[in-house]
């Protein structure tokens, strides 16, 4: 069943493929074809099966000519009733389309503001793509060139945001839902750059109190630190970075440090706040007594083996 529903997907992809082939200048093809694979890559074939080629095609091309303009460390929004004869396709939905540097907390910014305004969302396509984009000057917007591929280097990750809500006539509420997406957008990064430097603070100390830590980025790009097992992970929210200890229950906390997630019998948890100053002896002290713990229990015999021992 699975491979079957994959096929469908990859079936009705060539259709949309085949219509930017068929309808687009050779030479800007390639750029195009490129950007529609990757935009679709992750939405759900049952997503792509209930929807025209030809309305794929339009969406895709919509936001790819909407984000060919764009100044860095801006977002562009805009929200807006498709139809045949002034954008080449149609939807029963309003179509929110949204082009911005990747960040964290987007989706769900975007999500609780469109359900604010009593909106349903009925489909989220949020690709994250490297692109490459040309700058005509300082402060200027910058031109999209093309996709670079995923696991690349250079050119800058940006979040392309394509949402379909309710359907609204009113010009004024399509106005001001816009409104308010780029006001909560901008909420998030004023956000965001206030954690940055508190989770860089947070990652120098892990390192410097056992430099064999090793850092990972998993669970949507969340740090994970380990050493014999999870150490931490450092979590960040709009207004927080949480250290949360994996066996942070079983771990000696004399300095009061653990301020979050307290009533478990297993983790906790460390909030810090923009401002907060940290204690850090304590937390260095903290870190290395979880690496012992881990290793400790890593390396403990196992019970049923020091039996069959004993036993024999």
């Amino acid at each position: 069943m699975h491979a079957r529903t994959e096929d469908v997907k990859a079936e009705r992809l060539e259709q949309v493929v085949a219509l930017v082939r068929e309808r687009i200048a050779p030479e800007a093809r390639g750029p195009l074809e490129a950007f529609v694979r990757a935009y679709f890559r992750e939405v759900d074939p049952e997503d792509l099966a209930e929807r025209e080629p030809d309305d794929l095609y339009g969406a895709a091309l919509s936001h790819w000519n909407f984000a060919r303009h764009r100044a860095p460390g801006n977002a562009r929004v805009r929200v807006f009733n498709p139809n045949v004869p002034e954008h080449g396709w149609e939807s029963t939905h309003t179509i929110v389309e949204i082009v911005n540097d990747d960040m964290p907390f987007l989706v769900d910014s975007v999500t609780m503001d469109v359900n604010r305004h009593g909106l349903t969302l009925h489909l989220t396509i949020h690709p994250i793509l490297r692109v490459n984009r040309a700058a005509q000057s300082a402060g200027a917007e910058h031109t999209l060139l093309g996709v670079l591929p995923e696991n690349g280097v250079g050119g800058v990750m940006e979040s392309f945001m394509h949402v379909e809500v309710d359907r609204m006539v009113d010009a004024e509420v399509m106005t001001a839902l816009a409104a308010d997406l780029q006001r909560v957008l901008g909420d998030v990064r004023c956000a965001v750059a206030d954690w940055k430097p508190m989770l860089a603070k947070v990652r120098e100390l892990i390192h410097a109190a056992d430099p064999e830590i090793v850092e990972e980025w998993k669970w949507m790009g969340t740090p994970v630190f380990s050493r014999g097992g999870i150490v931490c992970t450092g979590e960040t929210y709009k207004s927080v970075v949480k250290m949360t200890f994996a066996k942070g229950a079983a771990l000696r906390d004399p300095s009061g440090l653990f301020n979050s997630s307290l009533d478990g019998n297993i983790r906790r948890a460390i909030d810090i706040r923009e401002g907060d100053k940290i204690n850090e002896r304590a937390l260095k002290d903290l870190i290395r007594a979880a690496v012992a713990l881990n290793l400790m229990l890593k390396n403990k015999p196992k019970s049923g083996r020091a039996s069959s021992k004993r036993a024999g």
